[in-house]
């Protein structure tokens, strides 16, 4: 190229071969020769010194030929340039054909690609080529599109290309502008296309035979159309199909069982388009017709990144691509699968490659030797992928390109983790899998990479974490920096995050105070997967999850005595009712300190704190001994009466609706509520899967409460003070006596699905989270008939002497029941037992043999015609289901959900009413004035007494008293005046007129707002 018109026609030349269709053949070599000795490696090094010196400050551009559709975005692209795209990308066209690594396309396109990289490096480095857009550097951003979209054999690729990658990115590091990230927000934020005018197109409604014609929209100077077809519309007869034709083609037929409208709004070119409704010849009708907005659509081409943003771009996400292909690597093969109880069996025995495989008896040796050599290459894989994923992270010079690599990493990490039909051994790590039993050295390689690659990770959370709010992209940074952490890790992981490097603990702080709703899933995932992978059989925890526990158990503690911060507690006990399944992190909970955290939290936290309470101690105080739960009761009773007989005290002021459990909440207990159904669940548990000492502390107050039974009936039936009537009553509920009831987040039961849990109830139906017969858990919508109440556990008779408890239980078996509130409902307690204990399976041949030798007999047929203390049973309505509608009312009810009928008509008269509620242990005027107020419905007036579950949750009025408030509200006053007068009055017609009319209340008649 010595002389200009030599120079002229070599670029001529070159113009030329790169239109031709086997330009790749230039750099492809001979058939007898060695790829890396090709005369075409020789050519594209000299094709890149040619551009280099093209791109050197102060020569003008010598492109003057005209642009080649390849390289649409090099603008003034050179005849070296175009030769160089136009042979590389025909050689990366044919390497995608390629079956086998040793391919001459393949193996030339990985030298090239080598070659051009290596070029790209050192131009970076050097600094002195400027970065317009028709320099050789716009060659970078379309050499790694190229090589992405090449998806064969990207383990080989990656080895060869990463490391020349990661150089790419460092020196790119120190090229990007500092406002990089700004420029990113500016250029994502662009208009992706813009809709200009447009037109409707659309047939008659219903369509007829003379519709089948041509609709027609042209407009002016539209590039392309866009079409938006009306999915409710629709062409009745099969045979009958729209087409789209556009510049005098058809492009679409549409309308057709096999092409129905298309979901997304379609795009054809052209500024004119045609609509041809087509009905067959005999038709009668075309359905509904078809309706459509036609627009103009032009693309809105946004202003271009600069070079260096873009070739930061294209680097790091091949960069990223390659990175994970390394670290997920060759996956397990069902040998390894077979045999990995072998291969994980001796950790202390390495293969060092080259060398003969340790001697296991159960392997051949060339199966073993197979095996622990592809289990080397996984893990010099692996060290080398968790290497580059680390040091990427460190090179990337802005956010986005980081983006690329996280994003990478966790779907690499989501690919490692072990799928559902392989069950996981003590030994397994997400990090470490499939790589023991290789060279010790390697092992203690990659254990350090991933130590390392947390490490950055967790401090890269936590510098966000900290972060103001308002940074603009914060809410979607935070999901990309927790996205490698929200997968499943393995048992043997639990030593990596206990690392000092890594600082576990200080992660889990941070997130636990962050309120942003990432962080909160964040620690959730990381506390469950940790304590996920310990055995159930461990007696103690290992020292990271101790920790954890303790730092969890101090929040509670320190939440159980600040009011202001207790909407936090919900989430905190379902976390730890989610640990305790592990038998370790029970007895962990049993601490004094614990116990009296929950204590406090049973007496002054919410309804729903105090479920969630009561069935942690279910999982927690059958570990501890009866001795230290003392902490739970009052400090006079406890040590007199025993724990069992203070736990079964509480059970009976709740049942009774005395002084509650929930004291801060409600000014009285709820009968056959939310707290009463657990604390029952509590204490059967402890009666029947307890252990010894907590069985014989159980029969012990279950004596106890029987024993006083005769000593209660007696002094009701003399009218003089009761004495033990909440121990007698917790113990009747705990034998048998409780009815359960429907509430949100108790146990249900409906047709075809199994450990369900009530979501939500609504006039009719009923939302349950199940676990239905071969399928995963999962949500149902099921009529709300069809769903009944499930006990927290059956009844037991675990420590009860039935020779002794059965006698007390028929003891003053005629008394009058209606003559006190608390006998009729004793009573009715005592009932339920005897039945449950007749029809309770092995326990029933044992109760009436012992009814029968006591002399029972009269007793007995009495009891069997005797109904419950509920309204009387129908003809229609079996007695059992009565009583189970009644009890998902009244809890209904209580739960502020609108009444529904859930009971039949039944004409009872007004004593058996009251008698009805009297067995609720409420006084004799309060039922008269609750049967008054609700207008003699027995469901709403045992919703009226039970009161509002909560304090954000108050009773709804029901339709009698609604009918008080309009009868009010003709004095004029307002509706909700009236409403507020009835419920300060109790719903007393008269007292709530007294109050609307005094001046105490600071409204006068027709003032009330």
């Amino acid at each position: 190229l010595g002389s200009a018109s030599a120079r002229v026609l070599a670029h001529v030349l070159m113009a030329s071969f790169s239109t031709e269709d086997g330009v790749s053949g230039l750099l492809l070599p001979p058939p007898d020769a060695a790829a890396d000795e090709s005369v075409g490696i020789q050519l594209l090094e000299r094709l890149l010194d040619l551009l280099e010196e093209e791109d050197l400050p102060g020569r003008p551009p010598s492109s003057s030929l005209k642009q080649q559709p390849y390289s649409r975005r090099l603008r003034g692209s050179s005849s070296l340039l175009s030769l160089s795209c136009s042979a590389y990308w025909g050689l990366l066209s044919a390497a995608a054909g390629c079956r086998t690594t040793d391919e001459p396309p393949l193996t030339t396109l990985l030298l090239c690609s080598g070659v051009l990289l290596d070029r790209f490096v050192d131009i970076l480095r050097s600094g002195s080529q400027p970065m317009p857009r028709g320099s050789f550097l716009a060659f970078l951003p379309l050499v790694c599109a190229g090589l992405a979209l090449l998806s064969s054999f990207p383990s080989t690729f990656a080895t060869a290309l990463l490391p020349r990658l990661m150089l790419a990115l460092e020196a790119l590091h120190d090229i990007v502008p500092p406002d990089a990230d700004a420029v990113h927000a500016a250029h994502e934020a662009q208009e992706d296309f813009d809709l200009g005018a447009g037109v409707l197109l659309q047939s008659a409604h219903p369509a007829t035979p003379a519709c089948a014609r041509d609709y027609r929209a042209r407009l002016p100077g539209a590039s392309f159309t866009w079409l938006a077809f009306d999915h409710k519309c629709g062409l009745g007869e099969p045979e009958s199909r729209l087409e789209v034709w556009a510049e005098a083609r058809l492009v679409h037929t549409l309308g057709v069982p096999s092409a129905p409208w298309p979901a997304a709004p379609m795009i054809v070119s052209g500024a004119e388009v045609t609509l041809r409704l087509v009905l067959p010849a005999k038709a009668k009708s075309a359905g509904w017709g078809f309706s459509c907005r036609v627009h103009a659509f032009e693309p809105c081409w946004s202003g271009q990144l600069p070079l260096s943003l873009d070739c930061e771009q294209g680097v790091a996400f091949l960069a990223s691509r390659y990175m994970a292909t390394l670290v997920v690597g060759d996956p397990l093969s069902p040998e390894e699968r077979a045999h990995r109880a072998t291969l994980d069996a001796d950790q202390t025995r390495h293969f060092r490659p080259g060398g003969r495989a340790p001697p296991r008896s159960q392997l051949p040796a060339g199966l073993l030797q197979g095996l622990l050599e592809k289990r080397q290459r996984r893990a010099e894989s692996r060290t080398a992928g968790l290497e580059a994923a680390l040091r990427l992270l460190h090179g990337c010079p802005t956010a986005q390109a980081q983006e690329h690599v996280l994003g990478q990493l966790a779907s690499s990490l989501r690919r490692m983790q072990p799928s559902g039909s392989h069950a996981r051994g003590p030994h397994d790590s997400l990090f470490l899998g499939g790589c023991s039993g290789c060279d010790a050295a390697l092992l203690g390689r990659l254990y350090l990479a991933v130590v390392e690659l947390l490490a950055h990770l967790a401090a890269l959370l936590r510098h966000e974490i900290v972060r103001p709010a308002d940074v603009p992209q914060r809410d979607a940074r935070m999901r990309v920096l927790a996205a490698p952490w929200l997968v499943a890790f393995g048992p043997a992981d639990g030593a990596i995050f206990d690392e000092e490097p890594v600082e576990f603990g200080a992660l889990l702080r941070e997130l636990r105070q962050s309120e942003h709703p990432v962080c909160e899933q964040l620690f959730e995932h990381l506390v469950l997967g940790v304590f996920s992978s310990l055995p159930p059989s461990d007696a103690t925890l290992p020292p990271l999850q101790s920790r954890m526990l303790q730092q969890i158990t101090g929040e509670m503690c320190a939440l159980a005595s600040a009011p202001a911060e207790r909407p936090r507690l919900p989430p905190l006990l379902c976390l730890l009712l989610s640990l305790c399944g592990l038998p370790a992190a029970a007895r962990a909970l049993g601490e004094p300190g614990c116990l009296a955290a929950l204590a406090r939290l049973t007496r002054l936290g919410r309804t729903r704190v105090a479920c969630l309470v009561l069935r942690l101690l279910r999982l927690v105080l059958p570990t501890v001994p009866p001795h230290c739960a003392r902490v739970l009761c009052d400090e006079a009773t406890a040590p007199r009466r025993g724990v069992g007989c203070a736990l079964l005290e509480a059970a009976g002021r709740e049942a009774v609706g005395g002084a509650p459990l929930v004291a801060a909440s409600r000014s009285r207990g709820q009968p056959e509520g939310p707290v009463c159904n657990e604390l029952v669940g509590l204490l059967r548990h402890l009666q029947a899967c307890g252990s010894k000492q907590w069985r014989d502390e159980m029969g012990g107050a279950l004596h106890a409460g029987l024993s006083a039974l005769p000593g209660l009936l007696e002094a009701l039936a003399a009218d003089r003070p009761p004495a033990a009537a909440h121990l007698v009553l917790g113990t009747l509920a705990a034998l048998g006596a409780h009815v359960p009831c429907l509430y949100v987040g108790g146990p249900a039961r409906a047709e075809g699905a199994r450990s369900a849990v009530l979501l939500q109830e609504e006039a009719g139906s009923c939302l349950l989270a199940s676990a239905v017969e071969g399928e995963a858990t999962a949500c149902l919508t099921v009529d709300a008939a069809g769903v009944a109440p499930a006990a927290p556990l059956p009844p037991s008779e675990a420590g009860l002497d039935l020779d002794v408890a059965v006698p007390q239980l028929l003891a003053l078996l005629h008394l009058d029941a209606s003559l006190r509130p608390l006998l009729a409902l004793v009573h009715a307690g005592r009932l339920r037992v005897l039945r449950g204990l007749l029809t309770r399976g092995a326990c029933a041949e044992a109760a009436a043999a012992t009814l029968l030798h006591a002399g029972a007999l009269p007793q007995l047929l009495e009891l069997a015609a005797t109904p419950l203390c509920l309204p009387p049973a129908h003809a229609d309505v079996p007695p059992d289901e009565l009583a189970m509608r009644a009890a998902a009312a009244v809890a209904s009810c209580a739960a502020g959900a609108a009444w529904a009928a859930a009971l039949p008509p039944t004409g009872a008269s007004a004593q058996e009413k009251l008698l009805s509620l009297l067995s609720l242990g409420h006084d004799a005027p309060l039922c008269a004035r609750a049967l008054e107020a609700t207008g003699g419905e027995v469901g709403a007036a045992r919703a009226w007494l039970a009161g509002p579950d909560d304090e954000d949750e108050p009773m709804r009025p029901t339709p009698a008293a609604e009918g008080l408030a309009m009868e009010l509200s003709r004095m004029g006053f307002s509706l909700a005046l009236c409403r507020e007068a009835l419920v300060h009055s109790a719903f007393d017609i008269q007292a709530a007129a007294d109050f609307l009319l005094s001046s105490d209340s600071g409204r006068g008649p027709r003032g009330g707002t």
